[in-house]
């Protein structure tokens, strides 16, 4: 009825009773409402509108339940989980319903006082209103005596007893937990053990023809502990299929029955982690086979390349026809000739694969441990070891596949796999004509390292307008330490053949080498060297020199001169200069060598005591025109034997002591014999 339908009524006969407004409802006389109306009344609430008025006081007594709300949405299914929303609700408005029965069955009282009606009534009135309550139906049985057991489980066992076996009661379960673990033991057996097989064998368990032993505990099974209702229930294929192929029993049965490698591909969790944001925090390395052929046939070309974390730039390539540790070497060579030679500090991590790596992480020598290049916190703070053959795990596999698929496609004769998801990067056997030779296949290589090198870093939100190399060099991390390239070397370093310093110069590949210092000659114990290199664009323009594991210089190139002073140039006398420098600066030394030394002379003689001071009396000079032997301009003594009784010859013009009673002695000087 519209309001201007009621207003015209309401003049007519309609009566009403109160005057409404401001929320005030009214009251209006049934059999006064125009037919129309009261036959719409009549079809939402029946036709006894009087019973229906009596039955309103019952819904009044329902009061929301908060606590038994509470549990059922934290109540968790035998599966695991939480209950369905929906479900939650229709069992929160049944212990409502069940709440307000209990009220008024404990107080007869109201029944007669605020209700009116008997008991039996009640139990009518009950059942006919939660049929229709809106806008959540409590789903309560239709019936007096399902409706009161329910009521009277509800009161043993609390709001739990009205959750529907569907959501985890184990209790009608025929397959238990129990039969269940057995099935999938039984498949566990074998490895090819088949879904028929473990149907037969349950079978013939559960029938005493055969028997199952636990072999960690030695426990016989009793085949009457898996007996349905206190007999043999054997198990269909379909339900014994239902249960091997439930997510856990296959995440167990498939951790049994495939490698390691393949399970975690298909099961296991990957972790989810963010990429550095400085350069050289971590560095990621790996070996790949360059996909192009030969003019054999064959793809030969094999390279270990290391790169960025942060920046995805390849800083160390190597390259060979074999995977093998100096190949490795190699690689690192390269990276550390360009961290040399800018000056930048050491990387802070590394991952790798064990394959290769493990035998440059130290070994153990006579007892004692050397340290290598991936020993760890030598070189490098961190050295992480990944799993083989595990791809996600190393950021290289993911540069390797980036570069792959961004350049090395493009190029004709690369080699794609059969099956590629892409179709385009698939090998086409009808094309595949082009071939290389194996420079060529190492150089295509290199070049397309530098166009990679210098394309735009992918994360330009972050890096706007920079290429891989530019974050490389311009976003180092803060903290990298400087290693000297003296404790660098030894690790990484070409080691020359045993070399020995010669007239001031150390010989290292033809080339000489001059000491930094000369007056290093002094500290030495012995005239070899080992020495260390690393090429760079020039060549070995220095050599690292060690004794005993000790550093001891840094020696550089000696670059020769035009000696005609025809065709000499300013470089060649700044080389001049620079020679003529270190041979003043040797002859220099040797002399201050030679002068720390004292002069000598000895001489047989008897009744001195040690300590005594001898005075010289006289001085004679003695001419010798003997030619036994010729003496060297400044020594005075040569202890060269002249007579069977020991006596020593002396060089004319040298100056002899006498001293009284017929003793001499060579100098001037106290003496302590």
């Amino acid at each position: 009825m519209t309001e201007s339908n009621y207003k015209y009524h309401k003049t007519q006969l309609m009566r009403v009773h109160g005057r409404g407004g401001n929320g005030n409802g009214v009251l209006i006389e049934f059999d006064t409402i125009p037919a129309k109306c009261q036959e719409k009344i009549t079809a939402k609430y029946g036709n006894d509108l009087h019973k229906y008025i009596s039955k309103q006081p019952i819904t009044k007594l329902i009061s929301v339940d908060y606590k038994a709300a509470n549990i059922f949405a934290g109540h968790i299914k035998a599966g695991g989980g939480h209950l369905p929303l929906d479900a939650q609700q229709v069992y929160t408005r049944q212990a409502e319903w069940l709440n307000m029965i209990n009220l008024v069955l404990t107080d007869r009282k109201m029944l007669k006082d605020t209700l009116g009606i008997s008991i039996k009534t009640f139990w009518e009135y009950v059942i006919d209103l939660h049929q229709g309550d809106r806008p959540v139906n409590p789903k309560l049985p239709k019936a007096y005596d399902p409706l009161r057991k329910l009521l009277a489980k509800y009161n043993s066992e609390g709001p739990v007893a009205l959750i529907s076996k569907k959501f985890g009661n184990q209790n009608t379960r025929k397959v238990t937990p129990k039969i269940e673990n057995l099935i999938v033991s039984l498949y566990f057996m074998k490895q090819e053990t088949t879904l028929v097989e473990v149907c037969r064998m349950y079978r013939d368990f559960i029938y005493n023809k055969l028997q199952v032993v636990d072999i960690n505990t030695g426990e016989v099974f009793n085949p009457q502990e898996f007996y349905v209702k206190g007999e043999p229930f054997p198990l269909g294929e379909s339900t014994v299929d239902f249960y091997l192929k439930r997510p856990a029993a296959q995440i167990a049965i498939n951790k049994k029955r495939l490698n390691n490698l393949q399970w975690r591909a298909l099961h296991r969790p990957y972790v989810q982690r963010m990429a550095p944001v400085y350069a050289f925090s971590k560095l990621t390395m790996d070996d790949r086979d360059l996909p192009f052929k030969d003019m054999t046939g064959n793809r030969p070309a094999k390279t270990y390349q290391i790169a960025d974390v942060a920046s995805g730039a390849i800083i160390g390539k190597a390259f060979s026809t074999d995977k093998n540790v100096e190949l490795l070497r190699e690689a690192f060579r390269d990276m550390f000739q360009t961290i040399l030679c800018n000056g930048w500090g050491m990387p802070f991590e590394i991952e790798m694969e064990r394959h290769l790596t493990a035998q440059m992480m130290g070994k153990e020598v006579d007892g004692q441990f050397e340290d290598d290049i991936l020993t760890a916190g030598n070189l490098f703070k961190h050295v992480r070891v990944c799993l083989g053959g595990n791809a996600p795990e190393k950021r290289m596999e993911h540069i390797f596949r980036q570069k792959k698929y961004t350049f090395d496609n493009k190029r004709p004769g690369f080699q794609g796999r059969f099956y590629a998801r892409n179709i385009a990067n698939r090998l086409n056997t009808d094309k595949d004509k082009v071939r290389y030779a194996y420079e060529q296949i190492i150089q295509n290589d290199l070049d397309d390292i530098n166009s990679w090198n210098n394309s735009l870093h992918p994360n330009q939100e972050l890096y706007p307008g920079m290429s891989r190399w530019d974050v490389l060099e311009n976003c180092q991390n803060p903290n990298l330490v400087h290693h000297a390239t003296s404790a660098i070397m030894p690790y990484v370093g070409y080691k020359a053949r045993e070399t020995s310093i010669k007239r001031g110069y150390v010989q290292v590949m033809k080339n000489s080498y001059r000491l930094p210092n000369i007056n290093i000659l002094r500290e030495l114990k012995t005239w070899k060297f080992d020495a260390y290199y690393i090429p760079g664009p020039e060549g070995i323009e220095k050599v690292y020199l060690y004794q005993y594991g000790k550093f001891i210089a840094e020696a550089t190139k000696v670059i020769p001169f035009q000696e005609a002073q025809a065709e000499m140039t300013d470089a060649d006398r700044a080389n001049a200069d620079k020679q003529w420098a270190y041979q003043a600066a040797f002859d220099k030394m040797v002399r201050e060598t030679q002068g720390s030394y004292s002069v000598l002379g000895t001489a047989r003689f008897d009744g001195f005591e040690a300590g005594e001071t001898l005075k010289v009396v006289e001085e004679v000079v003695v001419n010798s025109t003997s030619d036994e032997f010729e003496e060297p301009d400044n020594v005075g003594f040569v202890p060269k034997k002249t007579s069977k009784r020991g006596g020593y010859k002396q060089k004319e013009g040298v100056s002899v002591v006498s001293v009284p009673n017929g003793n001499s002695i060579e100098s001037a000087a106290q003496w302590a014999l």
